[in-house]
């Protein structure tokens, strides 16, 4: 995915597992559990200028994402550490975790969908699985 929105860019780079018939949330992601959201290796965030989450300054550079998802909200976990396998994850390198809205989609998404529209100078952060849309601001 990439987004511009005057002089800022964002990249997000992830995989996009296909639900194949499977119960995803709750079962083959399991809930209040970190996901790499997406499969096997983390997904890339960059980005070329600092952004703002719900005030939480994120510095311009290479991050991974990972989420927790819970029925009622998700949680959006921003990582210093870059390139590496899902199964390495190190909490240690958190930067923020930043709550993501969830809301229930009416027709399942097949493929796990991530997107960014623009909203005033930033933009809407947006995940869609299974029936699942989560969503973040950043400015």
């Amino acid at each position: 995915v990439f987004f511009a929105n005057g002089g800022l860019n964002v990249k997000i780079k992830y995989s996009r597992p296909s639900m194949n018939g499977r119960k995803i949330f709750g079962y083959e992601v399991p809930y209040y559990k970190v996901w790499v959201t997406g499969a096997d290796s983390a997904t890339e965030f960059s980005i070329n200028q600092p952004v703002y989450f719900y005030g939480q300054q994120l510095e311009k550079g290479k991050y991974s994402i990972f989420t927790i998802p819970r029925p009622d909200l998700w949680m959006l976990i921003i990582n210093k550490q870059t390139g590496f396998r899902g199964n390495d994850y190190n909490p240690v390198n958190d930067i923020i975790h930043i709550p993501m809205k969830v809301d229930s989609l009416s027709d399942p998404v097949e493929k796990l969908t991530s997107s960014i529209t623009a909203i005033d100078a930033g933009g809407l952060m947006t995940i869609e699985r299974e029936n699942t849309n989560a969503t973040v601001i950043f400015k």
